[in-house]
C-alpha cells in the first residue's frame, strides 16, 4: 500500500507497510426502523470514521499474535478517548 513508514509500523521492523487487505470502505449496516427510533445510534454511525492504518494494526495483531480483539478496542478507545468523547457528545445531541 501506499503508506509511508511514518503512518506504517511494519516499515520500521519488516522493511516494506503491510496493510493486510486492500482498502475498502467501511460500512454501518442497520434496520431503518432501529435508525428512526435511535437518533443517537444513526448520528453516531454517521459520524464515526476509523483510520485505516489503526484497523489494520489490529487486524495483524489479531491474526498474528491471537490478541483479544475486546482488549485491543478498549486500548484503541483509550488511545482516542477525546475524539469518542467527541462522537458520543454529538450523537447524544441528535436526540
Amino acid at each position: 500500500a501506499g503508506f509511508g513508514a511514518d503512518l506504517c509500523p511494519s516499515a520500521a521492523t519488516l522493511g516494506e507497510c503491510r496493510v493486510g487487505f486492500k482498502v475498502a470502505d467501511i460500512v454501518v449496516a442497520a434496520n431503518n426502523d432501529f435508525l428512526e427510533e435511535n437518533p443517537s445510534a444513526a448520528k453516531l454511525f454517521e459520524i464515526v470514521t476509523l483510520n485505516i492504518v489503526d484497523v489494520t494494526q489490529n487486524i495483524l495483531e489479531q491474526s498474528e499474535n491471537d490478541a483479544d480483539p475486546t482488549e485491543l478496542a478498549q486500548q484503541w478507545i483509550s488511545d482516542n478517548q477525546a475524539q469518542v468523547d467527541a462522537w458520543l457528545e454529538e450523537a447524544r445531541a441528535a436526540a
